[in-house]
């Protein structure tokens, strides 16, 4: 049986078991009380009727006055406050019944406007549940940051705890007040502001009931609909870490099966051209070792790219992160890649997306991960720490021959390497961010690192198509970050001395070095300038000089000083739309990529 039919019928078992053990509770807890009391009321209206000579259909009539009576001690219930009021308890499902339509209009208008508006109220809440931990994941990363904190990653954990102190807060909060307007105990306000919240309504406490509160006290009236509303919401952010974690565990179940299937198809031994796969595995005709490749850390978008370009020119891929959903997440989320690419024709490789997904397979163990692979590539975030825990990991159960590869974009490989045993076989293959759609791949060797490993890494990296660069010796921040860090560096003074907005900054990128630097480097680009460099540099040298004495060098990064340029940023690229831009940005690359294999075809045919 499936995992996840297993898990909806333990849902079910477990919800019933739950309905019965708490039925069982609560008949221990109140059944004498309520029958006590009942007996008591019994004994009352009997002594009462007898004592005043009531006959039971006055008494009945007297019980229908004086219940009918309780709702209007609030005021007016339909006039605009109560009103507000009925209709805030009906789209957020709380339904107190503290007040009922009595006309066949009112009665159908609530229908309909619970058929609409409840949908609308839902997704409302989930929207700004999601907003609010969108809100909560900034101030942990900020206060992780602040107290210098080993990661500044928010996990699961971390929000499940910043939304249960806040719906927490909620309820004290608002049950004080509620306890001070309606002289309840402050037990009974905590009750009701849960109950309420929760949106199970019993009906047997409710706000605004007494003293004409909905006339004469509007503050309360609004501070108990902004309560309902802003409480809700807070809920909602909770109930999303909480039922949604769960929910997705099925979706993940079912993306696991697919690619399960897809790996098993894979196993069939057939003849394709000139190599021959057996079992999910390449072997080259007279090659007696497997064509393997391991990518560790795999969920992220580098570790992702990476696996889509092996497995795209033939190589049987192992992937592998310390939390395995997120492998199965990487899974999905690979296949889906790999099939949008294959419809825009965009796929590299001459397999199908299909053929090519069947290559990638996750796995549960580090060890698993590198078993039989001649070259593994290491993606985890840029910790130290964490680099030299990983690389420690790898080198106990790497063979003598594994390639052991960094995607770190700034650390030099002699960090979290030395004192291995196998660090001549360790080098750093920097990827420029999406790799799929930008070639270019930084080799740094570490001095120890074998010539022969860094010749073997430039070729496979050409193999897959990579147009791979190799730095002699290890620097700082390697080649690319060094030119990049030292533009972001001028971006940042320009518009904090308040020379140019960020937008404009921006454009000088985009519409003026952007264009050229797209099928040329900043070398080229100069020589094109002048009749070649030595030209270039007899007509520009005083200028450069001139120019580069005013420039300011690093920029202070750090908050608040930073402030200004992130305001005017969030502005141009507001946080909940960067998904969007990503795939604009991707959209444009792959065209930018079609473009360029197409002038290089005419070059060639030329």
């Amino acid at each position: 049986m499936k995992k996840q039919n297993v898990r909806t019928l333990s849902l079910i078992v477990g919800t019933f078991t739950y309905l019965l053990v708490g039925a069982a509770v609560f008949d221990h807890l109140e059944s004498t009380t309520a029958g006590y009391k009942a007996s008591e009321l019994k004994k009352m209206e009997e002594q009462w009727v007898e004592q005043h000579g009531v006959s039971q259909q006055d008494y009945r009539i007297m019980e229908v006055i004086v219940l009918g009576g309780v709702p209007h001690k609030a005021g007016k219930q339909w006039k605009f406050a109560g009103a507000l009021y009925y209709a805030t308890t009906v789209l957020t499902t709380i339904g107190y019944g503290h007040s009922t339509p009595n006309t066949i209009y009112g009665k159908t208008f609530t229908v309909l406007y619970a058929v609409f508006g409840i949908p609308l109220c839902l997704v409302l809440f989930h929207s700004i549940g999601e907003r609010l931990n969108k809100v909560f994941s900034m101030i942990i990363r900020s206060i992780k940051r602040l107290f210098k904190f080993r990661s500044n990653d928010v996990t699961d954990v971390d929000l499940i705890l910043a939304v249960t102190t806040s719906s927490t807060l909620t309820i004290t909060a608002g049950a004080a007040v509620f306890s001070s307007y309606e002289q309840w105990s402050y037990f009974d306000s905590v009750y009701y502001c849960v109950i309420t919240l929760t949106t199970i309504g019993f009906g047997d406490m409710v706000a605004l009931q007494k003293n004409e509160a909905l006339e004469k006290q509007p503050e309360y009236v609004a501070f108990s609909l902004v309560f309902i509303l802003f409480g809700m919401a807070i809920v909602a952010a909770c109930l999303n870490l909480f039922v949604l974690g769960l929910v997705t565990m099925n979706t993940e179940d079912e993306r696991r099966d697919e690619a399960e299937a897809l790996q098993a198809a894979a196993g069939a031994v057939r003849l394709e051209g000139d190599v021959i796969t057996a079992n999910g595995s390449i072997l080259s005709i007279g090659d007696p070792e497997a064509r393997s490749i391991g990518c560790f850390s795999f969920s992220g978008l580098v570790g992702r790219s990476w696996a889509m370009l092996f497995a795209a020119s033939g190589y049987e891929v192992s992937i592998y992160d310390a939390v395995q959903k997120q492998v199965t997440f990487a899974l999905g989320e690979t296949e889906r890649q790999l099939q949008t690419l294959e419809k825009s024709g965009m796929l590299r490789g001459s397999d199908s997306a299909q053929v090519q997904f069947s290559r990638i397979k996750g796995v549960s163990s580090l060890k698993e991960c590198i078993q039989g692979a001649f070259y593994v590539q290491e993606c985890v975030p840029e910790e130290l720490q964490l680099k030299q825990e990983v690389f420690t990991d790898l080198d106990a159960i790497a063979g003598d021959d594994t390639i052991l590869a960094s995607s770190t974009s700034t650390m030099i490989p002699s960090t979290f390497t030395s004192g291995l045993q196998h660090r001549a076989n360790c080098v750093v293959a920097h990827p420029v961010n999406p790799p799929y759609f930008v070639p270019l791949v930084e080799i740094v060797p570490a001095p120890w690192t074998s010539p022969c490993v860094v010749e073997k890494t430039k070729n496979l990296l050409k193999e897959i198509g990579q147009e791979p660069v190799v730095l002699k010796k290890e620097h700082a921040g390697f080649g690319l970050n060094r030119l990049q860090y030292t533009i972001l560096n001028e971006c940042y003074h320009l518009v904090n001395d308040g020379v140019m907005s960020a937008d404009d900054v921006d454009k000088l990128v985009k519409f003026g070095l952007g264009p050229r630097y797209a099928w040329m480097g900043p070398l080229e680009t100069a020589l094109l300038n002048a009749e070649g460099m030595r030209s270039y540099l007899e007509r520009y040298t005083s200028g450069i000089h001139a120019v580069s004495g005013t420039l300011k060098g690093p920029a202070d990064w750090s908050l608040p000083a930073a402030e200004p340029l992130l305001k005017e940023l969030d502005e141009l690229f507001p946080l909940d739309k960067l998904e969007a831009r990503r795939q604009r940005r991707d959209e444009r690359l792959i065209a930018l990529a079609a473009l360029r294999a197409q002038m290089n075809k005419k070059e060639t045919d030329e």
